[in-house]
């Protein structure tokens, strides 16, 4: 008698195992799937089941070469421990507590159930500390970053790569971006309220709010304060030339910002992370379009991507040029060269 009611006692845990385990398996098809569906590389999931697992070599995505290489084993380690061994173990635990649940008491079904499920256990285990241990050899082969003697000895995520650089790009002629713009036909967009208000509400996430000068109250104004204003369908804050830390920058209904740009700058950031640091505010020339609101200054993360994002700003019916800090042009910049006393940090863009 005190068998049968251990043995039902064990059928209520392993039932309420197996019952969580239902649940996982089905919170995994509604919560891990969308997660990898939606990877991308600007807003890169949760979860490490890569969204691609060659990472290089075919559609838009750069040539393949040693670098890749990294990514590529990452990619498939974190695949099949992720992607397959934890479905896998949540299918194994249900499987070996059906067979315990329905074994009515016969000791090899018992025990066959048992094992499943332990084996499964023990198996997702050796696999995630086999991972741990791969994992960390790779990224620490493959990220120089290494510091010894530090408390953290080593000063880089074990669970992240790098991106690979992309490799610098050279500025195009006039020609070749009159060919891209054929080939790409733009559409002319004139001004437009409703579009510039969603426009701005979507670039808001990439706007500087550094600024250097203030509003007639004396609230500090930016690239920021411009999209806000331009989503609220408000007339946009205009600043004008000395107003470095003066309070001379005021709201001008007159002032419409350019559909097209923002139009650009959206396209722009599908390619590219960069940050607007002024399009109406900020101290430019006292004829300066961006006080036209024509005009926006736009700063690349990643010093190589300078020339790149000129190149596409310029198909896509720009006219831009890389700016100094004193606002001279120049040369972009490339890695490893600058012209420190006065150090490029912007590109302006007019349309």
């Amino acid at each position: 008698m005190k068998s049968e009611k251990h043995f039902g006692f064990k059928k209520l845990v392993f039932g309420i195992c197996l019952g969580f385990g239902a649940s996982c398996f089905v919170l995994s098809l509604f919560f891990f799937s969308p997660l990898i569906a939606s990877a991308h590389p600007r807003n890169p999931p949760l979860i490490l089941v890569p969204d691609k697992i060659v990472p290089c070599g075919y559609g838009d995505l750069p040539a393949c070469d040693l670098c890749q290489i990294w990514h590529l084993s990452d990619h498939v380690i974190n695949f099949l421990i992720f992607g397959i061994m934890a479905p896998l173990l949540v299918l194994a635990i249900m499987w070996g507590g059906f067979t315990y649940l329905t074994s009515s008491g016969n000791p090899k079904k018992v025990e066959q159930g048992t094992k499943i499920m332990t084996g499964a256990i023990f198996g997702i285990v050796i696999s995630l500390l086999s991972w741990l241990i791969v994992d960390t050899v790779i990224k620490t082969l493959a990220d120089k970053q290494v510091a010894f003697g530090s408390p953290t000895f080593i000063n880089f995520a074990w669970n992240q790569i790098a991106e690979c650089p992309l490799p610098l790009q050279k500025q195009l002629t006039d020609e070749e971006i009159e060919k891209l713009k054929a080939a790409l036909k733009p559409k002319p967009v004139g001004l437009d309220q409703k579009l510039n208000a969603q426009l701005a509400f979507s670039l808001i996430s990439v706007a500087g709010s550094n600024a250097s000068c203030k509003d007639t109250t004396g609230v500090p104004v930016s690239a920021a304060t411009t999209l806000g204003e331009v989503s609220e369908q408000r007339p946009v804050t205009v600043c004008s030339a000395g107003c470095t830390g003066k309070s001379m920058c005021a709201p001008n209904p007159q002032i419409q910002i350019s559909t097209k740009m923002l139009a650009e700058l959206t396209r722009l950031r599908d390619n590219f992370n960069f940050t607007i640091s002024s399009i109406t505010t900020g101290d430019h020339s006292g004829a300066s379009c961006h006080y036209a609101g024509n005009c926006v200054d736009v700063v690349p993360q990643k010093k190589q991507d300078y020339t790149a994002m000129l190149n596409q700003l310029k198909v896509l019916g720009g006219n831009g040029f890389c700016e100094t800090k004193s606002g001279r042009s120049a040369a972009c910049p490339t890695a490893g060269v600058s012209d420190q006393a006065d150090p490029i940090d912007h590109i302006h863009v007019a349309f």
